[in-house]
């Protein structure tokens, strides 16, 4: 589904060249959720960026469903850390904005709207202005948006971090729950361990800058999962301390204690 061929970013400042990512070889297969971890400055968004085909790469090359990636596309949808709905617009509205965009069928989209709603737990908020919804529901409905128009692939750069831990853990149950009854391919972006252990099939660990991929590392753990107690409670850990211990890692720049 996705191919990333040799991909390195390079960005001019006043200041000299910053070398955002290094020589990154990935494949991601039709629905599969993974994950990107790293540091601040690894270049997870940049490669969240090339994706989507907002930002060209300096080298190397982008592929989704075997088409070449050089300018955003309706197959392509991403979703940002701040929800950025239209004050003026209600939820539905909001929604359906990027089938007013694409120019996409408004009725067969305005179903596709309402059935989203229901299946995030917003039904009876059609018509509620975005500062009548809490933080999580703005990010309810923000990734409604993102899959209104039926993307093959899902991005999303750190949705849930602006939020507080509960209402995160909540959402990424949620997220889970989505993931198991639709068929998106999805990359997330984000700082937090246990959120990628809760939500991916795999775990890119990248290095600092120039981000390259230190590891990748499997998931092999049953959905729903929690960070409660349960069935699955000793492979979430484990996983997570494997992954903690891999960003600990002096090689990654840090030193561990």
């Amino acid at each position: 589904m996705i191919e990333i061929n040799n991909v390195s970013q390079t960005f001019a400042t006043q200041s000299g060249q910053i070398h955002a990512l290094a020589d990154i070889n990935l494949s991601i297969a039709r629905n599969e959720f993974v994950t990107l971890v790293g540091r601040s400055g690894c270049g997870k968004s940049t490669l969240l960026r090339i994706i989507a085909g907002l930002q060209p790469a300096t080298s190397g090359t982008a592929n989704v469903d075997g088409q070449k990636i050089e300018a955003p596309t309706s197959s392509v949808s991403m979703m940002f850390q701040k929800p950025a709905l239209l004050p003026w617009r209600n939820v539905v509205e909001n929604i359906m904005l990027p089938a007013e965009i694409m120019r996409l069928d408004k009725s067969k989209v305005r179903q596709r709207a309402e059935e989203l709603l229901s299946l995030v737990g917003l039904k009876g908020f059609e018509k509620k202005l975005p500062h009548q919804l809490s933080g999580g529901m703005q990010q309810r409905v923000s990734l409604c948006r993102s899959l209104v128009q039926e993307p093959k692939v899902l991005l999303m750069d750190e949705p849930f971090s602006a939020l507080d831990a509960l209402t995160r853990e909540e959402l990424s149950g949620e997220l889970q729950r989505i993931v198991m009854e639709q068929e998106t391919t999805i990359v997330f972006v984000t700082h937090s361990i246990e959120e990628a252990v809760l939500l991916a099939d795999r775990v890119v660990v990248m290095s600092p800058r120039p981000g390259r991929i230190q590891e990748v590392v499997p998931v092999d753990i049953q959905r729903p999962r929690s960070l409660g107690h349960n069935d699955n409670a000793a492979a979430v850990t484990g996983v997570s301390a494997r992954l903690h211990d891999l960003l600990m890692d002096p090689a990654l720049g840090v030193a561990k204690r």
